[in-house]
C-alpha cells in the first residue's frame, strides 16, 4: 500500500507480479509521483511552446514553428536558478526596454476572432512594479491580449478582440505578487461556453474579478 505524500520526489517503486501467492515472477520499476510541467504541456498539443531551456526555440506541436528571434531589445541572460519544473534554466529580462518578438502567427494573432484560447506562463518578478509594464502582449491598441503587472505588483489579463466579437474585457488578481516567488498564471476565453467567461488563474486558483 502507497500513502498519498509518503514517497519523496522521484522515487521508485517496485510493483511484483506473481503467478502464485510465494514465488516471484518479472519485476518491473513502476514510476509514482506527477508528471513534471513540460511534460503535461506537450502532452495538451499545444500551438506554441517556449520553454527558454536554454534557447529561443518553439517546441509548440499543432502551430507553425515561431522561435523568439526577431524584434531583440536588450541583452538576455539565462540564469541556473529555473522556475519551471523540467528546466535547466530560466529566461531573464534585466530592464524595463527589454523585448523578444515572433514572427506572425494565424495560432497567436488576436484578429482571426478566435473562438477560444488559453495563455499560460511562469514568472518570477524581480521587484515591485508600480507602473504598467507588459509581460506579453499580442496585438495592437486596439485588438490585444495581454498580461500585464502593475499598482504594487497586481496581475492584469486583458483581451479585445475584433468589432465581431465585441470582447473587451479586464481582469485582475486577488493578489499582489511577491518579489523572487514563482508563480503559475494563465489566462481562458471561449466562445462555446455558455456563458462565456473570461478567465484568470493565478498560482493555481481561479481569479474572483
Amino acid at each position: 500500500d502507497t500513502v498519498q505524500g509518503g514517497l519523496a520526489n522521484n522515487t521508485s517503486l517496485f510493483l511484483v507480479v506473481t503467478t502464485d501467492s510465494g514465488a516471484q515472477s518479472t519485476p518491473f520499476p513502476v514510476n509514482v509521483g506527477l508528471l513534471d510541467y513540460k511534460t503535461v504541456v506537450l502532452q495538451l498539443s499545444p500551438d506554441h511552446n517556449w520553454d527558454f531551456d536554454g534557447d529561443y526555440t518553439d517546441r509548440g506541436i499543432t502551430g507553425p514553428q515561431r522561435d523568439f528571434t526577431s524584434g531583440v531589445v536588450g541583452t538576455f541572460t539565462f540564469p541556473t536558478t529555473p522556475i519551471c519544473e523540467g528546466n535547466g534554466v530560466a529566461l531573464h529580462f534585466d530592464s524595463v526596454t527589454d523585448r523578444r518578438e515572433i514572427a506572425d502567427s494565424p495560432n497567436m494573432n488576436i484578429t482571426i476572432s478566435s473562438q477560444e484560447r488559453t495563455l499560460s506562463m511562469w514568472v518570477r518578478l524581480g521587484g515591485v512594479q508600480q507602473s504598467l509594464g507588459a509581460i506579453f502582449k499580442e496585438g495592437g491598441g486596439v485588438q490585444n491580449l495581454a498580461f500585464l503587472v502593475g499598482m504594487g505588483n497586481v496581475l492584469l489579463a486583458q483581451l479585445a478582440d475584433v468589432a465581431a466579437t465585441r470582447d473587451n474585457v479586464q481582469a485582475v488578481s486577488d493578489f499582489k505578487l511577491t518579489p523572487n516567488r514563482d508563480y503559475h498564471i494563465a489566462m481562458r476565453y471561449s466562445h462555446t461556453d455558455n456563458p462565456a467567461e473570461f478567465r484568470v488563474i493565478g498560482d493555481g486558483g481561479l481569479q474572483a474579478v
